[in-house]
């Protein structure tokens, strides 16, 4: 497991998102982790490179955008921090919500445009080591064109403890799991009074076209 994949879990349920439901499907699962830690009948995971971790996932390799799905449906749809990699990002959009069920959720994140973990100097190295090709992320105006045409409402979370603390943190990770997942269980805690801001992440919830629209 990646020190991401446990704070965005952390995140998501200090914000109480919805993740539960029946059918589930998890764009850039990776080793499936979120998918485990929430209760649904059926779950799928894709990723270029899944590990597949857990038994009651069935992981699928490909690309999300080629993948043919045929007539699955899914009550939610998880892609966290995937949309900054994806060159078709509209196109990568209107394909999750094709995939939602009538009553569907579907969840992603991705960086603020404005975001910065790393001294300016050594941000550019790490973008390019992040694979932040095509973007290294959005502004609130940006998303909101992306969103244009879907059901969907932002909301801002600034990390600000998360982004200061990161470097140590994942040395932490690497060498005591333990400790670094307490520190960030406690980081989570701080960084939701500190939620409001335009220099973490946006997390953008987004409803099949037959909900009632939520304005970004």
């Amino acid at each position: 497991m990646r020190i991401g994949t446990y704070y965005r879990y952390l995140v998501a349920r200090r914000l109480d998102l919805p993740l539960s439901g029946n059918r589930l499907l998890d764009i850039g699962c990776y080793d499936g982790f979120l998918l485990s830690h929430v209760d649904a009948t059926f779950k799928v995971g894709i990723d270029t490179e899944p590990v597949a971790a857990f038994s009651d996932i069935q992981y699928v390799q490909g690309d999300f955008l080629e993948h043919n799905f045929g007539q699955e449906r899914f009550d939610r749809v998880f892609a966290l921090d995937v949309l900054e990699h994806v060159k078709e990002d509209r196109m990568f959009v209107e394909k999750v919500v094709s995939l939602l069920s009538a009553d569907g959720i579907a969840i992603i994140s991705t960086p603020s445009k404005a975001i910065s973990v790393f001294p300016p100097f050594a941000q550019a190295w790490v973008d390019r080591k992040w694979d932040h090709s095509h973007r290294r992320g959005y502004t609130r105006q940006e998303i909101g064109r992306l969103a244009n045409g879907q059901n969907a409402k932002l909301i801002s979370w600034n990390c600000s403890l998360f982004r200061f603390f990161y470097l140590p943190l994942s040395l932490l990770w690497r060498t005591c799991p333990p400790l670094a997942k307490l520190l960030l269980r406690a980081i989570t805690i701080i960084d939701a009074r500190l939620s409001g801001g335009d220099s973490g992440f946006y997390y953008v919830i987004l409803t099949s076209q037959a909900q009632v629209p939520t304005n970004l």
